[in-house]
């Protein structure tokens, strides 16, 4: 095509499209910034993800191990003389303030997050006294929740039977305990403790034998209704003492009225 006969619009061609479509180093240099930018913020998510997955996992260690410790802790508490044995008895004396060697540990229940304790305190003769403390094992060390005891004098009596029931506090302590349970002592010929309720509840106590006395305990279902009846049986199984217990005497963990024993200390 000659020039003289080019059309006008022929020699725009050269800033046509293409031309306009290439970017300036100034938008190149806006698109690499943006690039760098998306870059460095992936790495900084990644970084969030991996360091919160990092410390998830050691926070789920941190809980595992815990509770490996306080199941290998609680097992250790109730082998007798045990280092554990000794750390729980430490803490109920300085819970109850009570001077070093003035309460001696008779057995050691584990329970699902603690331990239950029962100890003697008193050693006198025709005397009879039994109590017991709900300790929790946290991160702290041994802790205080519920507890409390009974005692009780029978000279020359017949009287073979003697016991304390503490209800639940779980409404007023805003926490899960083992309670309620039935505990107490047998003396003279008695050899165990059965007890009953009206719903088909039976079950005999765990006894563990101490000085001049045997303690008792049982796990007490409010399922198990009212009256409890409560038997001391010898060695021949006849029954030696027979008591009844109605558990609507006592509220909030606290007896209202328990013949021959002292409630809550």
């Amino acid at each position: 095509m000659s020039d003289s006969i080019r059309p006008e619009w022929y020699g725009r061609l050269a800033d046509g499209p293409i031309r306009q479509a290439a970017p300036s180093i100034s938008q190149l240099q806006a698109i690499m910034k943006g690039s760098i930018h998306r870059r460095s913020k992936r790495k900084l998510i990644w970084s969030i993800t991996i360091a919160t997955a990092v410390l998830i996992m050691l926070i789920a260690s941190g809980i595992y191990g815990f509770y490996e410790d306080r199941r290998s802790d609680i097992k250790q508490a109730t082998i007798p003389q045990s280092t554990e044995w000794f750390d729980v008895q430490h803490a109920v004396e300085n819970f109850r303030r009570f001077p070093a060697g003035q309460m001696d540990v008779q057995h050691v229940v584990p329970v699902s997050d603690g331990v239950l304790v029962f100890y003697q305190r008193f050693f006198k003769e025709n005397e009879t006294d039994i109590s017991v403390e709900y300790m929790r094992k946290t991160i702290w060390g041994w802790k205080w929740i519920h507890g409390g005891g009974m005692s009780a004098s029978y000279g020359n009596s017949r009287m073979s039977l003697f016991f304390e029931y503490h209800p639940s506090p779980d409404v007023f302590l805003h926490t899960r305990t083992p309670f309620p349970i039935l505990y107490g002592t047998i003396v003279g010929e008695a050899t165990k403790v059965m007890i009953t309720g009206r719903q088909g509840f039976k079950v005999e106590a765990t006894a563990f034998p101490s000085e001049k006395q045997i303690g008792w305990f049982a796990y007490l279902p409010e399922s198990a209704g009212n009256p409890i009846n409560i038997q001391a049986i010898g060695s021949d199984g006849r029954v030696i003492e027979e008591k009844s217990l109605d558990t609507k005497e006592y509220t909030s963990g606290i007896p209202k009225a328990s013949e021959g024993t002292l409630g809550q200390k």
